[in-house]
């Protein structure tokens, strides 16, 4: 160790850099404690225009931009305090006494210790700033799209895009804002689309001449905007129209031979996802009981559409009228009463002796009816059977005769009794 030690201190260099580090941290320590006032500098130290608010709100005006405003200054102190000077110790104000109206000002910047350290400020920058007055204004301006490339198959509709907000609202300076003529989203599509698609895109100030406006002094509620643009499937579907209260084996196929519709077919527009679940339009019924073919009857197509769907061909009625040629109407008594779904244990009969009903299809037809083709079926299962008399809907059919039907509706009187009477 003590060979380490004496072979340390014959090497002169290691003995100058000793020193030297001996020097300098009795420098230090001397400064350290020396009341000598020394300099530094504080930067990034915000202008208050809060202290100038009564003049420029009594004409609405504005500062423009000053909000990243900042200086810089030197302070002279003992370093004790030095060391605990900070910004927010110090105070930056406009002068702004000879602001009169909207405009650029150079305004003297007035610097003070707004703290209870005993420091000094020696220099400070900027000693003026230039700063524009105006007035602060609000608009609301719709959002358009400007959709470049926009291509699509023939077999689809394109609607017109929805908007997400539909109107962005602009605070700035007034001379700002006179410029703004319009707010558009730019998209550019590179490829087709054939299904609906959601863009989002920048909105960006335009003048009346196309230019972009700077935003720099114009605050906005919304930077973005979300464009969907709707894109449907066209088809060409057949519109049917059916009938209700058809009997068993009747020739439904034979009246449908004899309809024609105003419009067969209906051009709509749809989701492609919906659509492809459609095979036709179903625009109500017809009931055979009180079909008469000498007349005409309307469906509303507009109600019969979904909600999502567009009409392409605007159809909003479709008439249905019938070849009425060879078609004739018999009336006839029918007393041929079959009762079905009898309960056990009651027994119904009817108490009508006959039933006067009117029978309509093709002449040819109706000229070999006679009552005994004529079924008068009453169904007991529909309803809660007990003992007494009741008013029963009856069905009229005519089984196996062709094109040949009853209207009107029907009912007989009923007598249940128990079995065991």
């Amino acid at each position: 160790m003590k060979n380490w030690v004496d072979k340390l201190f014959k090497d002169k260099r290691m003995i100058l850099l000793i020193s030297v580090a001996i020097a300098i941290i009795s420098w230090v320590a001397v400064q350290s404690n020396s009341d000598e006032p020394r300099s530094q500098r504080i930067t990034d130290i915000p202008i208050d225009f809060s202290t100038g608010s009564e003049i420029s709100s009594q004409m609405e005006l504005q500062p423009i931009g000053v909000e990243d405003l900042t200086c810089q200054v030197y302070v002279e102190a003992v370093p004790t305090v030095l060391g605990t000077i900070t910004a927010d110790d110090i105070s930056v104000t406009p002068s702004l006494t000879n602001v009169t109206g909207a405009g650029t000002y150079d305004l003297p910047l007035t610097y003070r210790n707004i703290s209870n350290k005993d420091f000094t400020i020696t220099r400070q920058s900027p000693e003026t700033i230039r700063v524009n007055f105006d007035r602060l204004l609000t608009r609301t301006i719709p959002i358009e799209a400007d959709i470049n490339g926009l291509t699509y198959p023939e077999d689809c509709l394109v609607e017109q895009e929805i908007i997400n907000p539909s109107q962005v609202t602009l605070t700035g300076p007034e001379i700002d804002l006179a410029s703004v003529d319009r707010c558009v989203v730019e998209l550019d599509l590179s490829e087709p689309i054939s299904s609906p698609k959601v863009l989002q895109g920048e909105i960006k100030l335009l003048d009346a001449e196309g230019n972009e406006v700077s935003k720099e002094n114009i605050s906005m509620d919304a930077e973005t905007a979300d464009v969907t643009i709707p894109v449907k499937r066209m088809v060409e579907l057949p519109l049917r129209v059916e009938f209700m209260n058809v009997p068993s084996g009747f020739p439904v196929e034979e009246l449908e031979e004899r309809m024609t519709l105003s419009h067969e077919t209906l051009r709509v527009a749809a989701n492609p996802d919906i659509i492809q679940n459609y095979t036709e339009i179903h625009l109500g019924y017809i009931d055979l009981k009180t079909l008469d073919m000498s007349q005409d009857y309307t469906f509303d197509v507009t109600s019969q559409l979904p909600d999502t769907f567009t009409n392409i061909d605007n159809v909003e009625t479709v008439l249905v009228q019938f070849d009425d040629t060879n078609i004739g109407t018999l009336d006839l008594y029918v007393d041929n009463f079959v009762l079905v779904n009898q309960p056990e244990n009651l027994q119904a009969t009817v108490v009508n002796a006959r039933l006067s009903v009117r029978l309509m299809g093709d002449n040819d037809v109706l000229a070999t009816i006679t009552g005994n083709d004529v079924v008068a079926e009453i169904d007991l299962s529909d309803r809660t059977v007990r003992e007494g008399q009741f008013s029963i809907p009856v069905n009229v059919y005519l089984p196996n005769k062709g094109l040949v039907w009853a209207v009107g509706d029907y009912s007989a009187v009923v007598q249940v009794t128990s079995e065991q009477q």
